[in-house]
């Protein structure tokens, strides 16, 4: 079985990779007019996470149990300042942590800290959070959605992820770092795709909801081997 799984998943990256190479035909949406909490979410942010390998803490102190990682350049909304030195923050997914307030910064302190590929990855971010947030919504029980306006959203979606990986291709990156990233870029266009067969065919969301757990998980594996390259 696992033979099998991993021949699908070359035949996957082959196909996708092939996709990747074409010219992005896809409609543009103006992103006011996108349903996705995410795509509100980064438009609107004014305070980004400026350090690197920055726990998520479940409360705000340095004793408070770590929950994962913060991105560096991951924008987050503040909704409470318990003291001096923490904030009560938010992420595009809807996460809440804490976080110590010397790693809350604007764009500007961003920019000052970011390296070469740093860029590309904040694209791939977006897209991981946008995606997440579909994965919530589209799959949810009771899930509430105009299908025909969040099929042009994935539309207008699949056709920033071709845009992204026409500016990797040509960004002069080295290329093990570029390989990772349209790796992963791979899986987020396989991601996008299936979402819009399942809403497509109603009839097949049992069969689909096992290709999503497979597609998500393969993009999510490849993804959290990008942390050096913010």
């Amino acid at each position: 079985m696992e033979r099998y799984r991993r021949l699908a998943r070359a035949i996957l990256v082959a196909f996708m990779a092939l996709a990747l190479a074409l010219p992005a035909f896809a409609a543009k949406m103006d992103p006011r007019e996108i349903t996705n909490s995410a795509e509100s979410f980064y438009r609107t942010a004014s305070n980004y996470v400026i350090g690197r390998d920055v726990y998520q803490r479940t409360g705000p102190s340095t004793s408070s149990a770590p929950s994962g990682y913060y991105r560096f350049g991951e924008p987050v909304a503040i909704l409470d300042q318990p003291s001096d030195y923490w904030f009560k923050v938010q992420n595009a997914r809807g996460d809440i942590f804490y976080i110590y307030s010397d790693y809350v910064g604007s764009s500007q302190d961003v920019s000052a800290r970011a390296i070469d590929s740093s860029k590309y990855m904040f694209e791939l971010d977006k897209m991981y959070d946008v995606i997440e947030v579909y994965r919530k919504t589209i799959l949810s029980e009771e899930a509430r959605y105009d299908q025909n306006q969040v099929l042009g959203e994935l539309d207008h979606y699949m056709g920033l992820v071709l845009g992204i990986a026409s500016s990797i291709r040509s960004g002069n990156l080295p290329s093990d770092t570029s390989g990772a990233m349209l790796e992963v870029l791979n899986g987020q266009q396989s991601c996008l795709e299936i979402f819009q067969r399942y809403i497509k065919e109603p009839e097949n969301r049992d069969a689909i909801l096992e290709a999503i757990s497979d597609r998500f998980f393969y993009m999510e594996e490849n993804y959290q081997k990008l942390g050096d390259y913010r």
